[in-house]
């Protein structure tokens, strides 16, 4: 088993090598072998990626021929792949610029993958340490930054680059994961506009050309509470009258008619996202996962 870095996207070669001694590169290999038997632990359930849902402590996405958008070949050919130096400063690669982690597990013939960030780096510029060597009661000044290990792995790539993970946004800190973000998400926007009864659009409204990140995130929430089914186009016209938010109609005031504005939608995601209902026992204006009643000022 060896080990990698796995640099910022800024940098064209993203994987230089970690030069390890003997009790260093023990330890990580104990530290990866047992974090990759609790993720492969019977337990857990894969299931594929959707990005409208998050998973339980016991399931995995899976994605079949991922792309990384790095070659992974080369690292079962370590001595190939450059070292991690950073004391040259010609490269300008710094503790800093590591994302992630990969561990070679050429025995099932893988790669494991862990998750970085600044908290990973010890900064000993301000730490003293004790000193073994003269003696014991000692203590120094440190003189060089270092790492902590995780103890689990965010993600594993198979042999036939079927990629399984835990977060979706861990991962997108890694690799760049925009293609099977949208992929998804598109679908769940065409689910929006066209399976649901209670909407309309108007001519010209293409929801593709104005989705950004807030209205794609906020379409998922919609989708997850099922809001859109659960109450009737009435029942959502009146709580959108005590919350003093203005539901636009079509002419027939029995669907929902989805502004071509962009802010004006953004406005209709936002109300039907947070769910603002009549409480059918008290009959207070609430909001979804509050038991407050909401103000209206």
């Amino acid at each position: 088993m060896k080990f990698f870095a796995i640099l910022s996207k800024q940098f064209g070669s993203r994987v230089v090598r970690f030069k390890l001694d003997h009790t260093a590169e023990e330890l990580m290999r104990n530290i990866f072998t047992e974090a990759a038997n609790k993720f492969d632990s019977p337990n857990n359930t894969e299931i594929p990626f959707s990005a409208d849902y998050t998973p339980s402590q016991d399931e995995l996405f899976f994605i079949d021929n991922f792309n990384s958008g790095i070659d992974l070949d080369p690292l079962l050919r370590p001595n190939t792949i450059p070292i991690l130096d950073i004391k040259n400063k010609n490269d300008g690669v710094s503790l800093n610029n590591i994302v992630g982690i990969i561990a070679t597990d050429t025995k099932n013939k893988r790669f494991l993958i862990q998750y970085f960030e600044k908290r990973n780096i010890i900064d000993l510029s301000r730490t003293i340490i004790q000193h073994l060597v003269n003696s014991s009661d000692e203590f120094v000044a440190a003189t060089s930054n270092g790492i902590s290990i995780p103890n689990e792995i965010l993600a594993i790539i198979d042999s036939n680059k079927k990629l399984r993970f835990r977060s979706f946004q861990r991962l997108r800190h890694i690799f760049d994961m925009d293609s099977y973000f949208k992929e998804a998400t598109d679908e769940e926007l065409y689910n929006f506009m066209n399976e649901c009864s209670k909407l309309e659009t108007i001519q010209g409204f293409n929801i593709l050309e104005i989705a950004d990140t807030t209205i794609r995130k906020k379409i998922s929430i919609i989708n997850k509470t099922g809001v859109l089914n659960d109450y009737s186009v009435n029942e959502l016209k009146e709580s959108a009258n005590r919350a003093g938010y203005d539901l636009p109609l079509n002419k027939s005031k029995n669907k929902i008619q989805l502004p071509n504005n962009k802010l004006q939608f953004k406005d209709l995601l936002q109300f039907l996202s947070s769910n603002i209902y009549e409480d059918p026992i008290s009959h207070a204006t609430r909001i979804t996962n509050s038991s407050r009643p909401y103000k209206n000022n």
